[in-house]
């Protein structure tokens, strides 16, 4: 898993929401909500930054090495 999936999941559980509340406030299907959290399925990125924006968290992209390549 990742540190994304990670925070989101842990988002999810501390809110106390429910499935249906959370879907009807962030907008994200409660299906897609409930899949996640058994982990059955990955969010695609619009349901993440849907989720992310409500609980007011900011989705970065993974720092990597500068790396030059030879040839």
């Amino acid at each position: 898993m990742n540190a994304i999936q990670d925070t989101l999941k842990q988002a999810i559980a501390d809110s106390g929401l429910s499935h249906l509340r959370l879907s009807i406030l962030a907008n994200v299907n409660r299906l897609s909500i409930m899949r996640f959290m058994r982990g059955d399925t990955s969010l695609s990125l619009e349901q993440a930054e849907r989720l992310a924006d409500f609980f007011g968290l900011e989705l970065q992209p993974k720092k990597t090495a500068n790396k030059t390549r030879k040839g």
